[in-house]
């Protein structure tokens, strides 16, 4: 509170009387003026009052067992207490049931995973056929994804592998050696073994970019216009980016 405060002066004059006798004289001061009067601040200026803000609740439109999806996926989502979808789930699992492509924003946390997972491990259901490649900009990621996966695709036969950096590169290759329904890799390394012919990118049928933006920043752009040109042209894409 120091910088709000003035120095207090004591004024005294040389004139015996000078203001009259000493009955009349301020009381600022021995003999003297009035000094000036210490300034204290008004908070009340600096404080800018709290408006309450009424807390939007989400309600969503559907609950995991209206969406259409195979009834192993909604089991294992209710084993693990996942009954009403969050909002990036609630939009996203009906448009890619109809296999449209999207571009979603949503981050880490909001349920982004499972919002592209549940539809394609369902279509994947449907058809033995169907093959995934899923991007992430890191291992850490990809590691996530393919965890999440296998949560959600338990009971059934539906098989997966992950191809990423900094991890022995003949083992992803012998796991490959068996087709998968879904392969979660980088960029760096799914390049690779695609120059290796351990991939085959006409293979597939859907593609996800996952945090995209992220991918950008860290230059990967021309790679991953590498593998978009090596996929068929009738191929269901998704990118997802953060806020």
């Amino acid at each position: 509170m120091g910088n709000f405060q003035r120095n207090k002066k004591r004024y005294s004059s040389n004139r015996a009387g000078g203001f009259g006798n000493h009955r009349n004289r301020p009381q600022g001061g021995r003999g003297g003026r009035q000094g000036p009067q210490e300034m204290k601040p008004d908070f009340d200026l600096f404080i800018k009052k709290a408006k309450l803000v009424n807390e939007e609740v989400f309600v969503p439109k559907y609950k995991f067992d209206q969406f259409g999806l195979d009834s192993r996926l909604v089991d294992n989502l209710a084993k693990r207490n996942f009954t009403d979808p969050t909002p990036i789930q609630d939009e996203v699992i009906p448009h890619l049931l109809k296999t449209k492509d999207i571009i979603g924003i949503a981050n880490t946390g909001t349920g982004k995973t499972a919002a592209f997972l549940l539809p394609l491990l369902h279509q994947t259901l449907k058809n033995f056929e169907k093959r995934v490649l899923i991007l992430a900009p890191t291992r850490e990621l990809a590691m996530q994804i393919e965890d999440e996966i296998k949560e959600l695709a338990k009971n059934t036969s539906i098989t997966s592998t992950i191809v990423v950096g900094g991890m022995p590169i003949y083992r992803q290759i012998e796991r490959l050696r068996k087709p998968k329904h879904f392969i979660v890799g980088t960029t760096g390394r799914t390049l690779d073994l695609v120059n290796q012919n351990k991939i085959k990118l006409d293979s597939f049928d859907t593609i996800v970019l996952d945090e995209m933006d992220q991918m950008l920043d860290m230059g990967f752009l021309p790679d991953n216009q590498k593998i978009l040109a090596g996929v068929r042209d009738n191929r269901h894409l998704l990118f997802f980016l953060q806020h």
